[in-house]
């Protein structure tokens, strides 16, 4: 070591001046040349580095606590911000260790154990929980960082209890409100969610396009769309920034702003770089490939990123990919389109006879939903499960994966029934996921995918690699293509995709493009059959797709006859008819109109009612405010059941008005419990309704009115109470038992041997 040739205070004054003028390389090389190493002097080191971290220079900043490190100098100062600086590196593992290093296992330093609870959410969520437990940081960032994790790992209700007490004591952080947006929007309090964006727009230009942007997609989730174009207005004549241009444009399904906004870009002199790579990231994860590659062929600088992924993919100058040589051949190379085939020759390939192979004893089968939300879709994917289970299928056999069932969130409503059964059961959204383990050709097509569909196929092919499924059976559009897409590249020799009630583009779906592309590739296979919960559904699929008419199937839904039977018979008390509706509080459940048919009953008819909504949604508060107008005082909502067989018993009639059905769950659980049941005739009720005899259900028509739904249950309601409801029952039980879904799912899977 070079003996120095100037004091140490000599230093200490020129690294205090350096740090002044922000010139943290100068001195750390000022340090090197002189002598003064982290061993000899630490305090000389330990001074630069807390400086270079309070200005930002945190990679200098790092380098410097490694040379102290290695020298043995060890702080809680030092152990706290390398154990963060892990933690952004995405080492949880080396920030553990420093932490548990200075401060020990379970550290008395509120930011030390938040630390290490953060460093320990991913691998051990009890430990993580117990961490960060009772402890509040006085360091906004640390507080930050807490909230992220406890989001991360779905527990919002206590990131929301935490980012609350965050904003209290931060008042001026708007990171906090930022996050406590994301948190009520994910626990379906969207109300909340709208008015803290709200209260944010009068602040800078960024933070007020970002605003308007939410408060579209809000809207569009409260049912309000004309809400939602207002603020889509509103952003497009104050906007300048293309980027949240581009956010609007995808959030409203608008391919030809999207369009005019990427044109545009290359004459753009305020574009930055910065906005330039998220824009080329956003392209990316919409699938929008060409537009990225007519970007870089007119040198927007698109990022390192997003070139070697189209690299990687054979795209880019001089690859075996061309680039496109004007916009309208940009728009027309999209993701996922240009990875298929998903496996070369399965559209074409010669199947062994007799393929695939039919089920045996020991054949695992793996089902995938994206929740276990209290939707009737979710209720019927325990029922697969549970009809299996009770018709040969050993449950050591059946695998579940679900995308989330995080309960915060409500995609948990169903997963005790589903434990329950004794199944393996996967929620993919806390597996670790590592693209390495992938071969490289299947990795780099993966990454090309759209979001969500990318992180959805990583997951389950991590999942269904490492089991080896002879079924792939995908539920509802989001995991029927994920399942597909794994399901060929893995060579499963039975994928059965199961769609929702209606073609995407009905439900407003923005991923319409994508899922129309996916679901006209899979079906060429031989190995793939498609399925639709009713006879409308299959022939709208069908219909959407170009199909010839029975290539989607009808897997019927089924009611669970020991859960849903009728209460012993007796005579019906007198006083009003307690009539009930079980929905979801949201537009396309109409639940507006059925409080107007309700209130149109009592006043054009005078049929004493007690009326009673078992639900809850986005809706929920105009609801009240809707029943209190129509003087409707004594309405009665309540929270869903895992098992609303009670509330069937406890009621005299169901009153459906939905505009958007497939094979309503509660139509046929009322009826298996001698209900009669009123509904409007869209998707799939129609099947679904008991329509012949005494005790038939009433079928209204899609678009009827409040009044002319009154007087058609004013005109049915009598005879419908009084019938007996043995028909009602025994329609039921022929066409939608157990046994019989069972055996549908079996055929499809390929029969057992």
């Amino acid at each position: 070591m070079t003996k120095p040739d100037v004091s140490a205070g000599a230093i200490r004054l020129e690294l205090v001046e350096l740090c002044e003028a922000q010139q943290f390389s100068s001195a750390h090389l000022r340090l090197l040349e002189t002598g003064f190493d982290a061993e000899s002097h630490p305090g000389l080191w330990e001074y630069l580095e807390r400086r270079a971290a309070r200005a930002g220079e945190l990679l200098l900043a790092h380098r410097l606590r490694q040379a102290l490190l290695r020298a043995g100098v060890r702080s809680p100062d030092i152990a706290l911000r390398e154990a963060r600086h892990a933690l952004k590196d995405n080492q949880p593992d080396r920030a553990r260790a420093y932490i548990e290093d200075q401060f020990g296992h379970l550290p008395s330093s509120p930011e030390a154990r938040i630390l290490l609870g953060v460093a320990l959410a991913a691998k051990d969520r009890a430990a993580a929980l117990a961490c960060l437990d009772g402890v509040e940081s006085s360091d906004a960032d640390t507080a930050l960082l807490a909230v992220d994790t406890l989001r991360g790992i779905g527990e919002l209700a206590l990131a929301r209890a935490r980012c609350e007490a965050a904003q209290a004591r931060f008042p001026d952080d708007r990171r906090f409100t930022n996050r406590l947006t994301w948190i009520a929007e994910g626990m379906g309090d969207l109300a909340t969610a709208s008015a803290v964006v709200q209260a944010q727009l009068s602040g800078d230009a960024a933070m007020r396009g970002q605003g308007l942007t939410r408060l579209v997609r809000l809207h569009r989730r409260l049912g309000d769309e004309a809400g939602a174009m207002a603020h889509a207005a509103t952003l497009l004549k104050t906007e300048t920034n293309p980027l949240q241009k581009m956010r609007l444009a995808v959030l409203l399904g608008q391919s030809r702003l999207l369009e005019q906004l990427v044109s545009s870009l290359p004459a753009d002199p305020g574009l930055t770089g910065r906005d330039a790579e998220e824009i080329a990231a956003l392209l990316m994860d919409e699938g929008c490939v060409g537009l990225v590659l007519w970007l870089w062929r007119e040198g927007i600088p698109i990022g390192a990123a997003a070139k070697n992924l189209l690299r990687r993919n054979g795209f880019g100058p001089g690859s075996a990919r061309a680039m496109p040589g004007g916009m309208e051949e940009a728009l027309s190379i999209c993701s996922p389109e240009i990875l298929f085939p998903i496996r070369a020759g399965s559209d074409t390939e010669a199947l062994p006879p007799g393929w695939p192979p039919r089920l045996r004893a020991e054949d695992p089968i793996l089902l995938v939903n994206s929740t276990l939300a209290a939707g009737g879709a979710e209720r019927q994917f325990v029922m697969l499960a549970r009809a299996l289970c009770e018709n040969g299928i050993a449950p050591d056999r059946l695998h579940a994966a679900l995308m989330s069932i995080e309960r915060d969130r409500r995609h948990a409503h169903f997963e005790d029934d589903l434990k329950a059964l004794g199944i393996h059961v996967h929620d993919l959204s806390r597996m670790t996921v590592d693209p390495l383990l992938l071969p490289d050709a299947q990795r780099n097509r993966i990454a090309m995918l759209p979001t969500p569909l990318r992180g959805d196929v990583l997951a389950l092919w991590q999942l269904a690699q490492r089991l080896g499924p002879a079924v792939l059976h995908g539920w509802q559009d989001r995991s029927a293509m994920a399942a597909g897409i794994v399901g060929q590249m893995l060579a499963i020799p039975r994928i059965v995709l199961s769609a929702r009630n209606m073609r995407p583009e009905k439900r407003g779906d923005s991923s319409t493009r994508v899922s129309r592309a996916v679901y006209r590739e899979l079906i060429k296979s031989p190995t793939v059959r498609m399925t639709a919960n009713a006879t409308a559904g299959a022939r709208d699929y069908e219909d959407w797709l170009g199909l010839p008419t029975g290539k989607v199937e009808v897997l019927a839904y089924a009611v669970d006859e020991r859960r849903f039977s009728p209460a012993p018979a007796k005579v019906r008390e007198d006083g009003p008819i307690r009539l009930v509706g079980l929905f979801r509080i949201v537009p396309n459940k109409r639940p507006l109109l059925w409080l107007e048919t309700v209130a149109a009953l009592r006043q054009r008819h005078g049929i004493a009612l007690a009326p009673r909504i078992v639900g809850t949604g986005p809706l929920i508060d105009e609801v009240n405010r809707q029943a209190l107008r129509l003087g409707l005082e004594d309405l009665r909502i309540d929270a869903p059941q895992t098992d609303p067989s009670g509330i069937y018993r406890d009621s005299d009639a169901m009153l459906l008005m939905s505009s958007v059905e497939g094979t309503p769950n509660v139509v046929l659980e009322a009826q298996a419990c001698g209900l009669p049941v009123a509904a409007c005739d869209v998707g799939g009720v129609r099947d679904a309704l008991h329509r012949r005899g005494p005790d038939a259900g009433l079928l209204m028509r899609a678009d009827i009115g409040a009044e002319e739904a009154a007087d058609a249950l004013a005109a049915w309601l009598p005879g419908a109470l009084s019938a007996p409801r043995e028909g009602r029952v025994a329609f039921i039980r022929e066409r939608y038992s157990m046994s019989a879904l069972a055996q549908l799912a079996l055929d499809l899977y390929g029969g057992t041997s």
